[in-house]
């Protein structure tokens, strides 16, 4: 596992006790027909494929909520 995968991984396990603004995340990051994320906003007409970052790191959470039964 790389560096940047732990950072994520230790972030996320603090981020799970925030349920209401992962699941927002969640809900706001899905893909659209051309397979770019519709929760980023473009940046110079560059669309972010999806799964995103920040999608990413909300699914994370959410992994982590699953695996500790919360």
């Amino acid at each position: 596992m790389t560096d940047r995968a732990v950072r994520i991984l230790v972030a996320a396990a603090e981020f799970v006790g925030l349920p209401s603004l992962w699941v927002v995340l969640r809900h706001e990051h899905v893909p659209n027909e051309e397979g770019h994320c519709l929760g980023c906003r473009p940046t110079e007409d560059v669309h972010r494929d999806w799964p995103c970052r920040t999608r990413q790191f909300a699914d994370r959470a959410w992994s982590v909520h699953i695996h500790r039964g919360e």
